[in-house]
């Protein structure tokens, strides 16, 4: 089911997003028992200092790569961590675990981009079914936590619907939205009071963001401390 477009604003809150570490590279991810590589335990400790110091909660999903990764990062916070199975990556049912070399043997092009929306990986999820397990989970966040500041470890195809929910986007398994590995996003809802104009800061220059979000991604190149203000939100990308 696809929702409107949903404001953060509406509910007061300041939500942070951070993508896990780098994981195994020669396995596949999704529901994968995958663990942090070195560098993705050196990205998350590099992203530390980019962490605000208070939370009022502090959520992740309960894969390894993304317990792993909270874990670092609580070594600052020193909070409560509530992991939930709801933002867990979709379930790619018996690809779970497979080395990439296996997958290429057994199911060659099989990727989640060439699903059908309502076609699922065998025992596990279709693109509907992980989007409407993540956009009930958010809206509950979001109704459950009015005027908190949030911070969510996740995955990039989370992300990926959380993004399409915040700008109105229709969601499709073919939209790669998402930070890079071991970076946060922090979301907040950003438009210029004297035009009502969004805009992006890149650098220190001011970008109209009245535009199409493929641009906006081609111009910002996601390479550099960013502000990301298109439609209601802003996300600030550190990388």
């Amino acid at each position: 089911m696809e929702l409107e477009r949903i404001n953060l604003n509406d509910y007061n809150i300041e939500l942070h997003l951070v993508r896990h570490g780098q994981d195994e590279k020669d396995k596949l991810g999704g529901w994968s028992d995958n663990h942090l590589i070195e560098e993705g335990i050196n990205q998350v400790n590099n992203l530390i200092n980019e962490i605000d110091d208070n939370y009022d909660l502090f959520i992740s999903s309960d894969l390894n790569r993304c317990i792993e990764t909270s874990n670092i990062i609580n070594k600052k916070l020193k909070m409560n961590i509530i992991f939930d199975s709801n933002f867990r990556e979709v379930n790619n049912g018996d690809l779970k675990n497979l080395t990439k070399e296996e997958f290429n043997i057994k199911y060659p092009g099989l990727y989640f981009s060439s699903l059908r929306m309502d076609e699922k990986y065998p025992n596990g999820d279709s693109p509907n079914s992980f989007y409407d397990r993540v956009s009930k989970a958010f809206v509950e966040l979001l109704e459950n936590n009015r005027g908190k500041k949030i911070l969510l470890v996740t995955h990039g195809g989370v992300i990926t619907v959380i993004l399409c929910l915040l700008n109105g986007y229709k969601y499709s398994n073919t939209i790669n939205i998402v930070p890079k590995a071991g970076t946060i996003a922090k979301l907040k809802w950003f438009i210029d009071p004297n035009t009502y104009k969004h805009f992006l800061i890149k650098e220190g220059e001011k970008i109209e963001a009245d535009l199409p979000f493929k641009y906006l991604l081609t111009i910002s190149n996601f390479n550099s401390l960013l502000y990301f203000a298109f439609l209601p939100i802003k996300i600030r990308f550190i990388i």
